[in-house]
């Protein structure tokens, strides 16, 4: 996936080591959110920006998840499991851990 900022060209997303990434939202400061495929064919909510790149959300989890929309402020809504269930991750503080 990619998008484009008037200020910098196109970026080009990488993955989480798997085969696809789907971009869900973006805030004014750049960061973009979504789900995408780590290498061992889990689907894990993302977070990216140009200057830290890709972050795995949600890196220890064997549930597919995917973060859904990010605000201003860095928080973002991540979606996980059967019945969906929410999280609020600010993506902003570190990477956390949702699944023990």
């Amino acid at each position: 996936a990619y998008f484009w900022d008037p200020n910098h060209g196109k970026y080009i997303l990488p993955t989480l080591g798997g085969k696809y990434l789907v971009m869900n939202g973006i805030n004014i400061h750049g960061q973009v959110v979504g789900r995408a495929e780590t290498a061992s064919g889990v689907i894990h909510a993302y977070v990216w920006d140009a200057v830290n790149g890709i972050r795995d959300l949600t890196p220890s989890s064997t549930i597919e998840n995917g973060a859904q929309s990010i605000n201003d402020a860095g928080q973002a809504i991540v979606a996980y499991g059967l019945p969906t269930k929410f999280h609020l991750i600010n993506v902003n503080e570190g990477l956390t851990t949702i699944y023990p």
